[in-house]
């Protein structure tokens, strides 16, 4: 039997996302193998997303859910969370010290900004923002190096990282003005 750990333990950040799918399994009925079993998995990789510990994979993530017969509502909860205990884990958004959208006035203000939605969103694989955005580029602009090149480039990083349609507007809007002030 698997050790519970409380919620708030700080050496457990994907506690939320554990007590999601515990939720998930207790309310299929089903014992960690039975789980493992229906979702294709090993019994330790359904012990590791039960622990807190680790982040489980996306696919396993969709592997348990489907295997819980959940609904998509409860997957993109699941991988809110795994997004939320990854930004948590990693441990950078304080030292970014981002400007809301409508407070940026430099590059350096937009590009903390795109970094922080960036960590927000988990840390995506700069391979997630493929074929439009090089893995390359992503990762210059998750870490400041580089701005996008286009509104374009800018909509699609974006769009990877979970933005909604608002918020992305904001973006653009503060984008143009930056370009806009270079001319």
């Amino acid at each position: 039997m698997t050790r519970s750990h409380p919620v708030g333990d700080s050496g457990r950040p994907y506690a939320l996302l554990a007590e999601h799918l515990l939720s998930l399994r207790r309310a299929a009925r089903l014992t960690q193998r039975g789980l493992a079993e229906a979702a294709s998995v090993s019994r330790g990789a359904v012990q590791r997303a039960e622990s807190g510990t680790t982040a489980p994979s996306l696919p396993v993530i969709s592997a348990y859910v489907r295997a819980c017969r959940s609904d998509a509502d409860d997957l993109a909860q699941a991988k809110d969370l795994r997004n939320r205990g990854r930004a948590a884990a990693r441990n950078r958004l304080g030292a970014l010290n981002a400007p809301s959208p409508a407070h940026i006035r430099t590059r350096a203000d937009l590009a903390a900004a795109l970094a922080s939605v960036y960590e927000w969103a988990g840390a995506p694989s700069p391979r997630e923002f493929r074929p439009f955005i090089s893995a390359t580029t992503a990762w210059r602009i998750a870490n400041r190096k580089s701005l996008p090149a286009t509104t374009a480039t800018l909509i699609h990083f974006l769009n990877v990282c979970g933005s909604d349609l608002q918020e992305r507007g904001s973006y653009v809007l503060a984008y143009v003005r930056l370009r806009a002030s270079r001319r």
